[in-house]
């Protein structure tokens, strides 16, 4: 472009410019409109791009099920439940392969880096990545017998990894200092795994939390929830009425042997299917509306919900 072209082009900005000063409501509906547009634009190639082109990281994800409770007398809809309940479906339930625990993400500190960083730390149960049918690129994940021994290990993400480690294969072997507590390394996640919330950068032994022994047996410590997978052939549909038969006999057993509570606390159980958007949204599925009491005692109650299309909701994000 010559000297003149550049010249005649600034004209004609200046009118525009001036056309669009003495139209301000034109120019005000042409500028909110455009905005828009490319808002609605980036969020479809974002949700196709998720969908299509990124699906989530997980080995037969339709298989993937998430267990929930609810408190309704408190009004809470997805809530945490305690790690005996979480046993119970597992010792008792026949439609799952795996059945993994994990307790609530939180932050913590890499006390051994300097200056101190803080991160996102994973507390998982040994079938965890089995369960999602996730393997670690590099090194491995740790098994039942380090978990029940309280092994000091620790997994991390691809980006922790890159970011701390150069990438290097000597990473495994080498140790973490997760709030004051050393964690050897011994395995590194795909690219682009981040489960069970968006940016977790290490994951540890859900054993290694304090005052362990005591989650063991408090069934009112609401800081758990739970990833199955459904056995090959198994719906949710029969996933829940298992789980809705195992309440309501642990309820009948209960009334026979005369057992009562000084305190009850109503909640509901959930299985909710994981569906491949952006984020790593969850789609939820809630049948039966339980009552758990401290004694294991149950009582049904129908909780009935607006399934528009047959679907359930998208609604929680782990």
């Amino acid at each position: 472009m010559g000297f003149q072209g550049i010249v005649d082009l600034a004209k004609q900005i200046r009118q525009v410019g001036r056309a669009l000063f003495r139209s301000p409501g034109f120019t005000f509906t042409a500028v909110v409109t455009m905005a828009l547009s490319m808002g609605a634009i980036t969020t479809m190639f974002s949700v196709i791009k998720a969908v299509l082109l990124h699906p989530v990281p997980y080995h037969a994800p339709a298989r993937l099920v998430m267990l929930w409770s609810v408190a309704p007398r408190r009004d809470i809809q997805r809530n945490w439940t305690s790690y005996p309940d979480i046993q119970d479906r597992k010792r008792e339930s026949r439609s799952f392969t795996e059945i993994a625990a994990m307790l609530r993400v939180d932050t913590a500190d890499l006390t051994d880096a300097v200056p101190v960083e803080r991160t996102k730390v994973g507390r998982v149960y040994s079938e965890f990545f089995s369960g999602l049918g996730v393997t670690p690129v590099l090194g491995r994940d740790w098994t039942q017998e380090e978990e029940d021994h309280r092994a000091q290990v620790a997994v991390i993400s691809h980006a922790f990894w890159q970011s701390h480690f150069v990438g290097a294969c000597n990473a495994i072997g080498a140790s973490v200092e997760i709030d004051h507590k050393r964690a050897v390394v011994i395995g590194v996640m795909p690219a682009g795994f981040d489960c069970p919330s968006s940016e977790t950068s290490i994951w540890i032994p859900l054993s290694l939390i304090s005052n362990w022994p005591v989650f063991l047996t408090a069934r009112q410590a609401d800081a758990f929830n739970a990833s199955a997978r459904l056995e090959p052939g198994i719906t949710w549909q029969r996933a829940q009425h298992e789980m809705d038969s195992i309440s309501t006999g642990a309820f009948l057993a209960g009334s026979q042997c005369g057992q009562k509570t000084a305190r009850t606390m109503s909640r509901s159980v959930y299985v909710c299917k994981p569906l491949p958007f952006v984020g790593q949204f969850w789609g939820l599925i809630p049948t039966e509306s339980l009552t758990f009491s401290s004694d294991r005692s149950y009582s049904p109650k129908r909780k009935v919900d607006v399934l528009p299309g047959g679907r359930r909701p998208m609604g929680h994000r782990i």
